[in-house]
C-alpha cells in the first residue's frame, strides 16, 4: 500500500505508475510536480470522502486541520490554494491588500467596533502571512525572532535601569523609551 502510495503520488518519478520507469527524463518543472501532486492528493481527499460518505467534506482546505496553531494554519491554507493558482504572481499586489486591511482595521478602531476590529486584525494577519509566503519567509521563525530581540532589549532596559537605581514603574512611556533606543544601539 505504501509503494502504491509513493508511487501514485510521485508520476514525475514513475511515469505511467510503474516502478521499473524510474528514471525516465519528463522534464516536468518543479511547479508542475507541485500541480499534478495536489491533483492527486485532492483525488485521494475525495475519495476517502466518497467512502466515509462525507462529499461535502472532500473541498481543497477540508484536511487542514483546525487545531493547527493559526499562523501555521493560515500558512498551510494560502499554500494550498496557491498550488491550484489561487494566488498572486508577484509582491505588489500582496503588500497593496496588507496595506488595504490595515485601513480596514484602523477604520474599525476609529468607529470603536470591537467586532469589526477582531475581523479586520484576523484579516490584517492571515495578509501579512501571505506577505512572508511570498517573501519566502517563515512569519513563525520570523516571530520567534522578534519576540527574542523584544524580550532581550526589554532585558536590557531592565538591567540599565537597576544599575541607575531606577524602577520600571516610575519613568514615563518618553523615559522608557530612551532606554529603548539604548538597548537598539547597544545591538549594533
Amino acid at each position: 500500500a505504501i509503494t502504491d502510495k509513493l508511487i501514485r503520488r510521485h508520476p514525475h518519478v514513475f511515469p505511467e505508475g510503474k516502478l521499473e520507469n524510474f528514471g525516465q527524463d519528463q522534464r516536468l518543472s518543479a511547479a508542475d510536480v507541485v500541480v499534478k501532486w495536489e491533483a492527486i492528493k485532492q483525488a485521494e481527499r475525495q475519495s476517502t470522502a466518497g467512502q466515509q460518505g462525507q462529499s461535502d467534506k472532500s473541498g481543497l482546505l477540508a484536511d487542514i486541520p483546525s487545531a493547527l496553531p493559526a499562523i501555521e494554519r493560515a500558512l498551510k491554507i494560502q499554500r494550498r490554494v496557491a498550488s491550484v493558482g489561487f494566488d498572486w504572481s508577484s509582491l505588489d499586489p500582496v503588500l497593496a491588500k496588507v496595506q488595504e486591511e490595515l485601513q480596514e482595521l484602523q477604520q474599525a478602531i476609529g468607529n470603536d467596533d470591537k467586532a469589526a476590529m477582531n475581523e479586520e486584525l484576523g484579516d490584517l494577519l492571515f495578509a501579512v502571512v501571505n506577505l512572508a509566503r511570498h517573501m519566502d519567509v517563515e512569519p513563525e521563525s520570523a516571530l520567534r525572532a522578534t519576540n527574542r530581540k523584544f524580550v532581550d532589549r526589554f532585558g536590557f532596559m531592565e538591567q540599565a535601569l537597576r544599575d541607575e537605581g531606577k524602577q520600571l514603574g516610575e519613568l514615563s512611556l518618553d523615559q522608557l523609551d530612551h532606554y529603548w533606543e539604548l538597548a537598539k544601539q547597544a545591538e549594533r
